[in-house]
């Protein structure tokens, strides 16, 4: 996918540019490497996967770093200055590792409020779990009080049926002797 493989970098002003990048012996560089140069203030850099962008990118963002010491970074009036790189390194910086779907906004702070966001929907999770349980056992509850009805129902009814029957019986028996 070369829309998740792309990366691109801003140059401050005509004089404070990089006037050229050489990789080599690094990565997806051999020992001929790539030199990079007629640069602008705005670059644009994409390619195929496995091309060398994401190289590329980390050596912008850290070309002092020892894997480097082959490649080089030359600024037009050798007056270097910071570079803003925009790739899979600064979202994991500024967002951390996680799925971040739909719109999000930029910013270092805005990793500390994801991490927050997933504790909550951690938390969310836990309470709905929480919720099914305690409803599952009032439901129960519920029901056994509902059998427990019917039964009380039931039993006071065949009682006050063995009641009145018995009374009938009765009252149909001195019929019958008094007759």
């Amino acid at each position: 996918m070369w829309e998740n493989s792309c990366f691109f970098y801003k140059m401050i002003g005509g004089l404070l540019m990089i006037e050229s990048i050489k990789l080599k012996q690094v990565a997806t560089y051999d020992e001929y490497g790539i030199n990079l140069s007629d640069l602008k203030k705005v670059n644009f850099v994409y390619g195929a996967n496995g091309s060398g962008k994401t190289t590329i990118s980390k050596f912008l963002f850290n070309h002092t770093h020892i894997d480097y010491n082959q490649s080089t970074l030359k600024w037009k009036s050798d007056f270097p200055i910071d570079i803003l790189v925009y790739n899979k390194d600064f979202r994991e910086r500024n967002f951390g590792k996680g799925n971040i779907d739909g719109v999000f906004t930029l910013g270092e702070a805005t990793k500390e409020e994801i991490e927050y966001i997933e504790k909550q929907q951690i938390e969310l999770e836990r309470l709905k779990v929480s919720f099914i349980s305690k409803t599952e056992t009032m439901n129960k509850q519920i029901e056994r009080r509902n059998q427990f009805k019917t039964e009380f129902r039931e039993k006071v009814w065949q009682d006050v049926y063995k009641s009145i029957n018995d009374l009938h019986l009765k009252q149909i028996s001195l019929y019958i002797q008094a007759a």
